[in-house]
């Protein structure tokens, strides 16, 4: 009897051990499905900070490939606006000697005018030349010009 006992006992016994593991398997179990529910709700965050942080980049993708065609472009119109520089430096420079040559028949008939002789008409205009490359263009200059050919208007008629 004492041993049915004793086997009843630890039958007993063994059967809550078993009752409080299987209690502790559905604690662990519910446990770790807060565990998952956690986890789902933390990558449901993660995912939506990802699709914010993906549209962010692509609209900085798509403000840089607009900045990379303003660059482009800018650098463009400063090539082409280098090649207009260097044409009017070409004109101006064409320009100056062409002033020259003016300044220089202008001297030649102030000299004629004034009755100089060729040779005097000649080193005044050499002269002349030398001051006018390193000068810019002189009003009075312009009103002998003027002054001039009114001259001739009023002598010829």
């Amino acid at each position: 009897m004492m041993t049915i006992e004793y086997a009843e006992t630890l039958v007993s016994k063994h059967r809550e051990n078993l009752y409080a593991k299987i209690k502790s398997y559905d604690t662990e179990a519910l446990s770790r499905a807060a565990a998952v529910a956690s986890a789902k709700e933390a990558a449901e965050e993660a995912r939506k900070c990802l699709d914010v942080f993906e549209n962010d980049y692509i609209v900085a993708d798509n403000q840089l490939l607009e900045i990379d065609a303003l660059a482009n472009e800018a650098a463009h119109e400063e090539k082409q606006l280098n090649a207009k520089a260097e044409e009017l430096a070409i004109a101006l420079e064409t320009a100056e000697a062409d002033l020259g040559q003016v300044q220089s028949f202008i001297d030649n008939f102030e000299a004629m005018r004034a009755g100089l002789p060729a040779s005097a008409a000649v080193a005044e205009t050499a002269g002349h030349e030398a001051s006018a490359q390193g000068a810019a263009v002189e009003a009075p200059a312009e009103k002998d010009c003027v002054m001039t050919m009114s001259s001739l208007n009023s002598t010829s008629r």
